[in-house]
């Protein structure tokens, strides 16, 4: 039974119980006598022997339950009829919550809904779809191909091996064939994988003006090859029985589901453009100096070894992320030594307001929290918590601060937690020294700002890019299209403020009364050449703003051609062929010409793309030739990843695992943390639904597929989720299948046990589920 269906049958076991009045209707807003199927849930809601109209429950979009209650609710109530109002939603809040979905209620502000409300729910509800939230923006397409555009003129195109299916969310992410990247000459590559992750962050790479075959190409390919080698060794070595040292064995497969997750959130990164920028500008080629005894300490640990070089391909991943984790262990180690060291002080910067926020804090815990008894959490963990981060935020030496923040992610360790206290404690009795930090470059005296501003104004110009915040504003202008506007209007009132000059503002405004749709961004890059090294402004400024302007100069921009392609290709996704028939063979077009473009882009009898893949080909070609590298276009490049298979190459990772059963493995997962409320309450307590329903997806695509889902296996899923979440617990490594609690229940349930013990830990573990959730 799909998790949707099942939640509508259990929403109407509630709802049926308690209203006698109740009809049904599925996502398209038509009636309906099945549960199963049920979508909205309209009830009459009436107390004191009084009806006060209709009620309804909204689930179309899986992941929100939505109450709309009408004006009488609102307004008309006693006391103790919206006590019972309020006790009501109570329980449907709770029930969202266990099902992991989000509670939302609302005032229609009349008596009932209409048929046009109806409508507005079918249709802003029903179109969730999971690839929206995850990405920034949509996948659009036909029923063999998807596609996905970044900035004006890059499109990343999914090729599916069977045809989407537009009523299951996240169709467009699934049965993937093979991944291109289109560039603005509209030239296609071919992507070696078939990551739609790693493949954003190419598309995202060239909206940049790269190339796969430059420096942070191969460096995406590369980390794409290393998720696939990682996931595949922690399938193939998962179990304890492959090494010599359990505790050994815990730290390995940690490390290798850390550095896969950190490889994942990295290309991730990569295909934003924020994300993209900021890497990109602090990216520094990776330098091996592992040393060889590292490595064979590590593979020493293993007892089998695979067959392919699965192991070798993966070491050296290993072995960084085991000197990482060396150095954190470090770092933290120091910042315990100093904890318990009664007359070493913590060295600081100075942070005034800092201090006194903590002060401010500390009063407020002592005369309002720590009298109310009621409150069942510590304060004193609230206080710690601000000083520590006070001490992250301004500590001298960068060692410790790395070290004070690692150890607060895991203060369910005693150690930790009581290494944070007495930290905590010699921030509050003054163990501190405050360190001035180095002076800076003075910046101009105020006389000679002033004498600068007035010898612009005088030369016509009334703002430049002389700070860090206006070069930000620059580089973003000029990193995408800026219509011109009537008369230059709409340039000149987005540079008002960036740069002002006469000059500049004529030429815009003279550009503008020939094509108010053209691009200014020319205009203002003539003048930064002409003129920007004239004016006093810091050098290391200037220099960002010349670099700004030449990555502009040197990224290809789309041309007039170029536009009107767009265009018809915005149509023939959006329109019927009789519709794009009817705007663009008409008697000004080729008939044939517009039919045959509309049929190549929606993909009738398309052939398989194979232009621009030199790079690819020439790599699979030494793989074959066993050599370590090869050439294209005079430039040589390395083979790098596991080339044990060839063919793998162009699969990518996760190509064993079809989106079914990552979609089973997902719904095993949920169900397991909707069984266990003090769970669930400890989740959601610091985060949000989706925030959960993305660590959920990403567990059980690393984990898929299984041949069959033990006990075992489902509670190390669980806790990697709530890992991925932040939320650290000691992981142990089971060497047998143990059933944990809730199964041994549901065993127990079944053949109708009656042991004292069984009784009372199936009455633990099911004492908050419905009749419906006990059918097994």
């Amino acid at each position: 039974m799909q998790i949707h269906d099942k939640v509508a049958q259990d929403l109407h076991g509630i709802l049926a119980k308690k209203f006698t009045k109740l009809t049904l209707a599925d996502s398209q807003a038509i009636s309906t006598v099945e549960p199963a199927k049920g979508r909205i849930f309209t009830l009459e809601y009436g107390g004191s022997g009084k009806s006060y109209g209709s009620v309804t429950a909204n689930i179309v979009d899986p992941t929100s339950l939505v109450i709309y209650y009408n004006t009488n609710i609102a307004e008309g109530m006693g006391y103790d009829d919206k006590k019972q109002w309020y006790s009501f939603l109570k329980e449907l809040r709770y029930f969202a919550k266990r099902n992991l979905m989000n509670f939302d209620v609302r005032n229609i502000g009349k008596q009932q809904l209409d048929k046009t409300d109806y409508a507005y729910i079918k249709q802003n509800d029903n179109s969730y779809d999971q690839s929206e939230v995850k990405f920034e923006s949509k996948l659009t397409g036909t029923l063999k191909t998807s596609y996905q555009t970044f900035g004006e003129s890059v499109r990343l195109i999914v090729k599916h091996t069977t045809p989407v299916d537009e009523d299951k969310r996240g169709a467009r992410t699934r049965h993937i064939h093979h991944l291109y990247v289109e560039d603005s000459s509209g030239e296609r590559v071919r992507l070696p994988f078939k990551s739609l992750i790693a493949g954003r962050a190419v598309a995202q790479h060239y909206n940049n003006g790269g190339v796969i075959t430059d420096d942070i190409g191969q460096h995406i390919h590369e980390l794409t090859q290393e998720a696939y080698d990682l996931q595949k060794f922690v399938k193939a070595f998962k179990r304890a029985d492959n090494f010599a040292n359990i505790d050994e064995a815990s730290k390995l497969i940690e490390q290798a589901r850390s550095r896969y997750k950190g490889v994942r959130e990295t290309l991730k990164t990569i295909s934003r453009p924020k994300g993209y920028k900021s890497y990109t500008e602090q990216y520094k080629p990776i330098t091996d100096d592992i040393e060889q005894a590292d490595l064979e300490d590590i593979r020493s640990k293993l007892i089998r070894i695979e067959k392919d070089n699965i192991v070798d391909t993966v070491l050296p991943s290993l072995a960084r992320g085991m000197n990482k984790m060396k150095v954190e262990e470090n770092n933290v180690q120091m910042a315990m030594d100093l904890a318990k060291d009664p007359s070493a002080k913590i060295e600081l910067f100075p942070d005034p307001i800092d201090d006194q926020e903590i002060k401010d804090y500390v009063k407020h815990i002592k005369n309002n929290v720590i009298r109310n008894k009621k409150t069942s959490e510590n304060p004193s963990d609230g206080i710690v918590a601000k000083i520590l981060h006070s001490i992250v935020k301004r500590s001298v030496d960068d060692s410790l601060a790395l070290g004070v923040d690692d150890m607060t992610q895991f203060m369910d360790k005693p150690a930790n937690k009581k290494a944070a206290y007495q930290l905590a404690a010699k921030y509050l009795k003054g163990n501190v020294e405050i360190k001035q930090p180095k002076e800076k470059k003075k910046l101009k005296k105020e006389e000679d700002q002033y004498e600068s501003i007035i010898d612009n104004l005088s030369e016509g110009t009334w703002a430049i890019p002389d700070t860090a915040e206006s070069v930000s504003e620059l580089e973003s202008i000029m990193a995408d299209a800026l219509p011109l506007g009537a008369e230059g209007e709409n340039a000149t009132g987005s540079m008002y403020g960036i740069i002002g000059d006469d000059e500049l503002f004529d030429d815009l405004g003279d550009a503008g009364d020939k094509d108010p749709t053209a691009d200014a961004r020319p205009i203002i890059s003539d003048w930064i050449d002409r003129n920007i090294k004239g004016y006093d402004i810091d050098a290391d400024l200037v220099s960002k703003i010349v670099a700004v302007n030449n990555k502009f100069k040197s990224t290809p921009q789309p041309t007039a051609e170029g536009a009107v392609k767009r265009a018809m290709e915005t149509d023939a996704e959006n329109m019927s062929k009789e519709d794009f028939m009817k705007k663009h063979g008409g008697p000004n077009a080729d008939d044939k010409e517009a039919e045959k473009f509309y049929d190549n882009y929606n993909g009738v009898d398309e052939a398989e793309v194979e232009e621009g893949n030199k790079f690819i080909d020439a790599r699979r070609d030494a793989i074959k030739a066993g050599k370590t590298e090869f050439e294209v276009d005079g430039k040589k490049y390395k083979v790098t990843g596991d080339t044990s298979d060839e063919k793998k190459q162009t699969e990518g990772y996760r190509s064993d695992a079809t989106q079914e059963e990552i979609d089973e493995i997902a719904d095993a997962i949920k169900w397991r943390l909707t069984a266990s409320p003090v769970t669930m309450d400890k989740v959601l307590k610091n985060h949000t639904m989706q925030e959960l329903m993305n660590a959920i997806e990403d567990v059980a695509e690393f984990n898929a597929p299984l041949e069959e889902i033990g006990s075992s296996d489902m509670a190390i899923m669980v806790r990697e989720v709530m890992q991925n979440l932040g939320i650290k617990e000691e992981i142990s490594m089971p060497i047998e299948e143990e059933k944990d609690k809730v199964q041994m229940a549901v065993d127990a349930f079944k053949h109708g046990k009656t042991d004292r013990k069984e009784m009372a830990d199936m009455y633990e573990v099911f004492k908050d589920f419905n009749d419906e959730d006990l059918d097994f």
